[in-house]
């Protein structure tokens, strides 16, 4: 057992190591529960979103807008004091609405010149006049980088490098593992140019569709680059650099400022989600543009621009929310870099969660083989709370995940395959005992039948061959439906043990009349008629001490009334049909036959044919019917068992005139 339990150990052990896809799938659905109990919906305030709406399209038109209009929106939220706007929309294709490329196309398609009709050349281009606006900040444009094996980039595509320092724990010269990118697809020339800050936007889900992780940098041709929220917060914080604590084999954390920025081992932000979607506060688009807003109600806000209908499928699956609105995600990532109150999950917690592996495995194992139960179960039940509660606290307080999976799974495994030991251990030794019970019950019944052939010597021979026939009748009636509910396979069993005993009771006949070689006297008839009683006395007494035991409830039935008869004219109680338990009725069958074919000190035995002829005769008076049609049709093997443990003194010629009242 402690072999097993350490081996389960070193087994879970090696599995936290190396998860496998479906406890990596475990372990997500426990970050998620571990996150709902634990999150709040409390915020720093500063980030909000501004939305283009089902109800801006229903007044401004289908999307997407026209670029002059994403100029008037950006100018409008500016002017309603917002410290950074970060528009999470991509203009990678020039604006086909602008009336320059409206006017070449019907110049091109009808001949026909519009330009008398434009006041201006300002508007002849919306890219232009978007880009205006962009150049006067404080706005962060968009961008994807692309990390297939093929690369891919905008002719003229101007992204902002982030000003990164290196904070390095040793002297060696190597860059750190980063994401890194292999391609970009970013705004038209115009805009990328107009913009003076700008950021990736790309989230990816992890294996089970979910996004609890974000890049914040990402490494491409050889610079590094800050994601959108990160570039905004930046933006709205004043700061242009941010300092990298780095080994030689990953970037652990970015000091932005103040604060500490924890990463996990691929460089991604664990993002503390405060809610699903609307936790920020939402404006639509067109209150903006109708100047709907007072002025400064945006005042040091931070801005998420981007666009939640549900054409543009911008909704992602979160811990908290299976449609969580994409611009709301950039917007939490900013408000975790405000308020500081990060999750982790440091190489540290990774080694506790091993060390909690083993530890547990360990002292649960040899509790369990050593302990008494109730501490046992004590230290099951004390260590199944802590780690469920255990990583709630430390969640709430430190914002750090340890995960209790894996440890969960040791203390619960090895308490199950121990526990499962250690009853198929006591079901081995409850299967011991009861043979060994068996054994004895036997012995005692072997000794009891022997102590009465001491009296009678006829009947050695008796009490083998009638335990063979009961269990042949018993076998045969097992599918009557008179009998099939009674006989199952421990009370043939029964049968087959106890059937010796149906005679024990001649142990208190006198010897005179026992042994008397002739016809017996009616008063000497009943003196050996009292053997059915005293015999079911001494069971019935053993049964009372006992209390409840089949066994000795099937060996008081049998001695008591083996010798009743169906039509109620037999002893000691006159029973009659029913009345008479069925192992009584099917041991007046054994009983009978056995008597007929034996040679007694006061007649030769019959033949076989002649005793079942007998028998017949007595079928619904004696016998009970279906009892009786059964030992028919297996009368031969009632004959071969006679064969197999036949008496010496029976070995005699066959004979006729039965005297069966000495029975």
């Amino acid at each position: 057992m402690i072999i097993c339990g350490f081996v389960f150990t070193l087994l879970m052990a090696a599995l936290h190591l190396r998860l496998s896809t479906f406890l990596v799938y475990l372990d997500y659905k426990v970050y998620d529960t571990l996150l709902k109990t634990t999150h709040s919906r409390r915020t720093t305030g500063r980030p909000v979103v501004v939305d283009v709406d089902e109800a801006s399209l229903k007044q401004f038109g289908q999307w997407p807008w026209p670029r002059y209009r994403i100029g008037l929106l950006l100018e409008k939220i500016r002017t309603l004091g917002a410290s950074s706007v970060g528009v999470d929309i991509l203009f990678a294709e020039p604006d086909r609405t602008s009336l320059g490329f409206l006017r070449s196309e019907i110049l091109k398609d009808l001949n026909i010149d519009i330009e008398s009709g434009i006041p201006s050349a300002d508007f002849l281009d919306n890219d232009k006049a978007l880009a205006r606006i962009l150049s006067q900040g404080p706005f962060v444009t968009s961008y994807q980088f692309e990390f297939a094996n093929a690369t891919s980039s905008v002719e003229g595509c101007r992204i902002h490098p982030l000003d990164a320092a290196f904070l390095l724990s040793s002297e060696s010269d190597e860059k750190p593992p980063l994401l890194t990118a292999t391609g970009v697809i970013c705004n038209v020339t115009t805009l990328s140019t107009a913009a003076t800050f700008s950021g990736f936007f790309n989230v990816a889900p992890d294996s089970d569709g979910i996004f609890r992780r974000v890049p914040l940098i990402v490494r491409y041709k050889d610079l590094l680059y800050p994601s959108l929220a990160l570039a905004t917060a930046m933006q709205a914080l004043g700061t242009k650099q941010v300092v990298l604590e780095a080994s030689a084999r990953r970037v652990g954390a970015i000091r932005l400022r103040d604060k500490t920025i924890p990463l996990d081992l691929d460089g991604n932000l664990l993002v503390h989600y405060r809610g699903g979607r609307n936790t920020f506060d939402y404006f639509p688009a067109t209150d903006i543009l109708n100047d709907r807003l007072p002025q400064g109600r945006l005042k040091d806000k931070i801005v998420i621009l981007g666009a939640s209908v549900a054409g543009l499928k911008e909704t992602r699956a979160t811990p908290l929310d299976p449609l969580e609105p994409g611009p709301e995600i950039h917007a939490t990532v900013v408000d975790n870099l405000l308020a500081g109150d990060f999750i982790t999950r440091p190489p540290a917690g990774k080694v506790l969660e091993l060390s909690l592996v083993l530890v547990l495995g360990l002292a649960s194992t040899l509790l369990l083989t050593r302990a008494h139960a109730s501490l046992s179960a004590l230290f099951l039940i004390a260590g199944v709370a802590a780690l469920l509660y255990g990583p709630i606290w430390i969640l709430r307080t430190r914002g750090v995940f340890i995960s209790p999976l894996l440890p969960l799974i040791t203390i619960g495994g090895t308490y199950f395959i121990l526990i499962a030991l250690k009853y198929w251990d006591g079901e081995r030794e409850v299967r011991l005992r009861t043979q060994r019970l068996i054994l004895t019950q036997d012995a005692l019944i072997q000794g009891m039948s022997s102590f009465v052939e001491t009296r009678d010597i006829a009947t050695g021979g008796h009490i083998q061959r009638t335990r063979h026939y009961m269990k042949a009748l018993a076998e045969r009636l097992r599918d009557h439906p008179r009998f099939k509910s009674f006989l199952d396979d421990d009370t043939i069993d029964l049968l087959f043990r106890l059937a010796p005993l149906h005679d024990v009771g001649k142990i208190g006949v006198r010897d005179d009349i026992l042994l008397k070689p002739g016809k017996l006297t009616v008063e000497e008839f009943e003196e050996m008629k009292k053997h059915t009683t005293l015999g079911s006395n001494a069971m019935l007494q053993a049964e009372r001490t006992l209390q409840d035991d089949s066994f000795l409830r099937l060996a008081h039935e049998v001695t008591l009334t083996h010798q009743e008869k169906w039509d109620g004219t037999g002893y000691p109680e006159g029973l009659k049909g029913e009345e008479i338990p069925p192992s009584g009725r099917m041991m007046a069958i054994a009983d009978v036959y056995d008597a007929l074919i034996s040679r007694r000190t006061y007649r030769e035995p019959f033949s076989h044919e002649r005793a079942v002829e007998i028998m017949k005769q007595g079928r619904g008076s004696h016998f009970d019917p279906d009892i009786l049609d059964a030992f028919l049709e297996i009368q031969d093997e009632f004959r071969s068992i006679a064969q197999r443990f036949a008496e010496e003194e029976s070995e005699s010629s066959l004979q006729d005139g039965p005297d069966l009242k000495r029975r």
